[in-house]
């Protein structure tokens, strides 16, 4: 006797014998009143059986008020339970979502099901009942779902991670095997060894740079055999790149890639191209240090001071040019100050603003050293760079250009003197040649006329005569002499601003 022909009086007998969770509906349409449900799916809904036998479907398994598609799900069931009875086949729902109410919270949680409606028929051919064998599959569904969405982050994640590896600005390769072969590298790796990304896949990475093995193979087998970390800072590598060989500076990262069970299959390798900076770098130490000679050639001190704290960092040389053989104990602005000549302290004191205003500044001022000499000193100062109340700067005793510079000033002085005399001389050349071509040649060709006459005419010459030319020759003898005098007193200013001259020239 199959089960879609049994008789009623023996429903009950086999009901309360067959295994599983069931139940079954009369097929009063629309309540469809649960007949009977087995013990089984009871103690799956932990329900009372009160609860269920006797009421329709729907007030034994009430929709979820809060499911906006619960109403639409009860409307499939209904179409399900007509479908049986019109149609008398077994109807099959893989998986149904129906949320149950919990009896003891009264809260609905969301259930699914695995269902099979089957028609259960009378001798007439009439569908008497309906049963529906349930089977709660809710944990295999959450399962499946929590899989999905792992498997959906997974996929998220590796996504991000090539678009990562891909854009990263760093050079990113992954090695596997012996042979450290190639399976993933970004353009950055790429490019920092000058070789197209596509012609290293798949490839040993020595294979592709030969020029490394000899210094970077060790570095990977540490990584592969031994499980070490292998971190390099500035290191060298001599590449060739676009043909030429170059020397190249990289920081680089090698870790190992391991599998769940731990054993190494690979190096994972992150690296950084520091060429320029490490270049730059040792052009700055280059110029620090010819800074440095540059300093100790022109025997300068350095400082730098906290301006808040006013605590100093000098060198020797500085306290050196302050007159101290050792560092004085305490230094500070206050210090600094008690050094200042008295008739300079205002203008240093302007210095000292600006220091502390953490602006540039530089000024020159006499100093008292310990031991008591006055010297002239330049400083030189600059906030610094990073934004700390810090202020850097050089001092330089300048007490000889200053000497220098006053004797320039007293030679410019005696320059002028010079100058003016030598003016004055000029002057009194013009003056000579003019005595000589006037003032001497009128009275002396006067005293040689006059006893020209009397010389050829000394014998018969009138006693008059002769005296009046004789007298015409000593006033102008008197005149010459007086020129003379003049000329002896300018050939001396003369001897004078050449023994001057030649003074300032030694």
């Amino acid at each position: 006797m199959g089960i879609n022909s049994i008789d009623f009086e023996e429903l009950e007998l086999l009901f309360s014998q067959f295994p599983g969770r069931y139940t079954i509906y009369n097929t009063d349409y629309p309540k469809f009143t649960i007949f009977k449900i087995s013990d089984d799916l009871l103690a799956d809904l932990n329900g009372k059986r009160e609860d269920y036998d006797g009421r329709s479907v729907f007030e034994a398994f009430p929709i979820n008020p809060n499911d906006p598609e619960a109403e639409e799900d009860k409307n499939t069931y209904l179409e399900l339970f007509e479908k049986e009875i019109s149609e008398k086949k077994e109807v099959k729902v893989p998986v149904k979502k129906y949320d149950v109410k919990n009896p003891e919270t009264g809260t609905f949680e969301e259930t699914y099901w695995s269902n099979i409606f089957k028609p259960i028929v009378d001798k007439k051919g009439e569908v008497k009942f309906l049963i529906n064998f349930s089977r709660d599959i809710t944990e295999t569904i959450k399962l499946q779902e929590r899989e999905r969405k792992a498997q959906e982050r997974y996929k998220r994640q590796q996504k991000v991670m090539h678009d990562f590896f891909q854009q990263a600005p760093v050079a990113i390769a992954i090695y596997t095997g012996p042979e450290f072969i190639v399976e993933m590298a970004n353009p950055v790796f790429g490019q920092v060894i000058g070789r197209d990304v596509e012609t290293i896949l798949n490839r040993p990475i020595f294979d592709s740079i030969p020029e490394l093995e000899k210094d970077y193979r060790e570095m990977h087998e540490r990584v592969l055999y031994k499980g070490e970390r292998v971190v390099g800072r500035e290191n060298l590598a001599q590449l060739i790149r676009n043909g030429k060989k170059e020397d190249a500076y990289f920081d680089f990262v090698y870790e190992p890639m391991k599998e769940e069970d731990g054993s190494i299959v690979g190096v994972f390798t992150i690296a950084i191209e520091v060429t320029k900076q490490v270049l730059l770098r040792k052009k700055i130490e280059a110029n620090e240090l010819r800074l440095k000679f540059s300093i100790q050639a022109a025997k300068m001190g350095t400082w730098e001071i906290d301006v808040e704290k006013e605590t100093t960092i000098r060198d020797a040389r500085h306290d050196e040019i302050f007159g101290y053989e050792k560092p004085p104990k305490d230094w500070d602005f206050g210090v600094f100050l008690s050094h200042i000549h008295p008739e300079d302290r205002e203008h240093a004191l302007e210095g000292i603003s600006a220091a502390k205003s953490l602006k540039p500044f530089s000024f020159e001022t006499r100093i008292v050293t310990s031991d008591g000499k006055i010297k002239w000193i330049e400083l030189f100062g600059v906030p610094d760079a990073g934004g700390e109340k810090r202020m850097f700067g050089v001092i330089a005793d300048i007490t000889e250009r200053k000497t220098l510079e006053v004797q320039k000033e007293d030679y410019l002085v005696l320059l002028k003197d010079y100058n003016k005399e030598l003016e004055e001389l000029t002057q009194a050349k013009g003056q000579f040649i003019s005595v000589i071509s006037n003032d001497l040649r009128n009275p002396l060709t006067v005293i040689t006329s006059s006893s020209d006459i009397i010389l050829q005419n000394i014998e018969t010459i009138d006693r008059g005569d002769a005296e009046n030319l004789v007298r015409v020759i000593h006033n102008s003898s008197i005149k010459v002499i007086a020129k003379l005098s003049e000329l002896v007193e300018m050939s001396k200013s003369k001897k004078r601003i050449q023994l001057s001259t030649r003074w300032i020239k030694t």
